[in-house]
């Protein structure tokens, strides 16, 4: 077996590189800090949050635009719907739940803005004949997981996409059928 001097040199490698990413990232504030900034909930349509005031295109470039991205605004029935953004508050209390793990912040961020029949249709980029998600939530998303875990702008990108494949996997969970819909199912063709 190996002395002590042997295992003082031995390296463990991390089998998740998130892990180390995270040990440079830098805490966020604590919650106290976070409440005396805000005093109220916000809950407004997309076109009036204050992130997207800018960055939101208007009705009319929407159907005059023929770029083919993953960032397009899709047309399908659903992004007819204006989007209700949660608040400081419901913020943090997820950012509480999940300290560590900006991936599943976003991911429950996406179970708040994001309906089930969306979640059921569409992925993050479209892809599959699937629906991509709306640009302006997802943007949320990405700019709520950046302020909270106050990630680094060369380790953006990167997080960005983990956080991506953890929506794409709820995206995937929410097509599987249910336990409870073949139960359901059952009872309904014994009667």
């Amino acid at each position: 077996m190996w002395g002590k001097e042997q295992r003082g040199n031995f390296e463990k490698k991390s089998l998740f590189p998130m892990t180390k990413m995270l040990n440079i990232i830098k805490r966020a504030p604590v919650s106290s800090e976070l409440e005396e900034r805000t005093s109220d909930r916000r809950q407004v349509s997309s076109a009036d949050h204050p992130t997207f005031k800018a960055q939101c295109p208007k009705a009319s470039d929407h159907h005059t635009t023929t770029k083919k991205s993953w960032d397009q605004l899709s047309s399908d029935s659903f992004s007819n719907f204006p989007a209700v953004y949660p608040g400081e508050e419901d913020l943090i209390c997820i950012y509480e739940k999940c300290q560590n793990h900006p991936s599943q912040f976003a991911v429950n961020l996406a179970r708040m803005l994001f309906t089930h029949e969306e979640l059921r249709n569409s992925n993050c980029r479209g892809v599959k004949q699937k629906h991509a998600l709306d640009k302006q939530r997802l943007l949320f998303i990405r700019n709520a997981v950046t302020k909270f875990y106050q990630i680094p702008a060369s380790y953006q990108t990167d997080v960005w996409k983990q956080c991506m494949q953890g929506i794409d996997t709820r995206c995937r969970q929410e097509r599987r059928p249910k336990y409870k819909d073949f139960v359901a199912a059952e009872f309904y063709t014994q009667n």
